[in-house]
């Protein structure tokens, strides 16, 4: 399962003049993917900014959004959350089952073409 999340990001921010540091928040909306027990395990690297091929999507992107407000905020350093098992996530299992056919040889990748789009 994923949703949209607030994830909260700490900033150590070096202010050599100072000789100090200064801690900065920053915060954006991320895709966080679930274990099977409702943990939080990943989360998309970047943040994610609301998208559709037209309007109707583009706002069902931005509806799904806004219900990460009524949510508790991920702190970035705390992902994987406590309490998350990776083998009762689905997305997981089936990335590790994969990197160890690849890893074996018994797969190969699928080749990159631009082409396709």
């Amino acid at each position: 399962m994923w949703n949209y999340r607030v994830v909260r990001k700490r900033n150590v921010l070096a202010d050599p003049a100072k000789k100090k540091e200064r801690i900065h928040f920053s915060y954006a909306i991320h895709e966080a993917y679930y274990d099977n027990n409702g943990k939080v395990g990943l989360i998309t690297q970047e943040s994610i900014n609301p998208f559709g091929d037209n309007i109707e999507e583009l706002r069902h992107s931005w509806v799904m959004m806004a219900e990460a407000f009524g949510q508790s905020i991920l702190d970035y350093d705390n992902i994987p959350e406590p309490g998350y098992e990776r083998k009762k996530d689905p997305i997981c299992a089936v990335l590790d089952e994969r990197m160890k056919k690849l890893d074996a040889g018994d797969e190969q990748l699928i080749p990159w073409n631009s082409n396709h789009f």
